[in-house]
């Protein structure tokens, strides 16, 4: 938890680094940009049995590493042009949730992240006048006079509210030795990394100013195959 994961490099770089309420910096406080709440990896390696004593039909192994954990958090923002409820000259302030239950009911869990993880509705910003996506939130009148209000008397979001997809890995290694005297052999690798090529998603759009808002627009690499020969003296 912090109030600035980075100042000079902050993962959502598509927020200021400034405070939203520059009178209360807790507003800011939240996950940290790189937190990532559960995470579980196991690796196995297993030298199979067969013809161990045989220098050519013997030396087979196989070895594999399996990875999951939650996304990382995230918040959602709006850069339209005018949408400054807090007049601090940034226009990447962050949104406010007006729809029905927490803001995590946003999250559409039954569409795959690439074709929305976000819903569109629901969103709302202080001068927000005729933005898509966006409901318009005038500043309350015994807030500041009316003229600027940080959000959360319009219930803004806090900072990184959110979190993105999940990320899922198996990576697998077969292998096959052939000895040449006591000390020096050759060892064959067949590496895959993503070996069920599982799809992982980046964090979603969160601009609702884009026209992928809501959408995982890049993901984790693919699988990747490789093959390698070690010589071991």
């Amino acid at each position: 938890m912090d109030d600035v994961s980075d100042t000079f490099t902050t993962k959502n770089a598509s927020l200021s680094a400034y405070p939203t309420d520059s009178m209360n910096v807790n507003f800011d406080y939240g996950p940290a940009d790189f937190d990532v709440r559960q995470r579980a990896v196991g690796s196995l390696n297993y030298t199979l049995p067969f013809f161990k004593t045989n220098r050519w039909l013997g030396g087979w192994g196989v070895s594999g590493i399996v990875s999951a954990q939650t996304g990382s958090p995230f918040s959602v923002i709006d850069s339209c042009g005018t949408c400054d409820s807090n007049r601090d000259g940034q226009f990447n302030d962050r949104a406010s949730w007006l729809g029905s239950g927490p803001v995590t009911s946003a999250i559409n869990h039954s569409i795959s992240p690439a074709n929305g993880y976000l819903t569109n509705a629901g969103w709302g910003q202080p001068g927000a006048v005729g933005i898509a996506n966006l409901t318009d939130l005038p500043c309350p009148v015994d807030v500041n006079q009316g003229r600027w209000c940080e959000g959360s008397v319009v219930s803004q979001t806090r900072r990184n509210s959110l979190v993105g997809p999940g990320f899922f890995n198996v990576d697998f290694s077969v292998s096959k030795s052939f000895k040449i005297n006591e000390n020096a052999k050759f060892t064959l690798y067949g590496n895959f990394f993503n070996i069920f090529n599982h799809p992982n998603f980046r964090s979603p759009d969160n601009n609702l100013n884009s026209g992928t808002f809501g959408q995982s627009i890049s993901a984790f690499d693919p699988r990747v195959t490789q093959l390698a020969l070690r010589f071991d003296f």
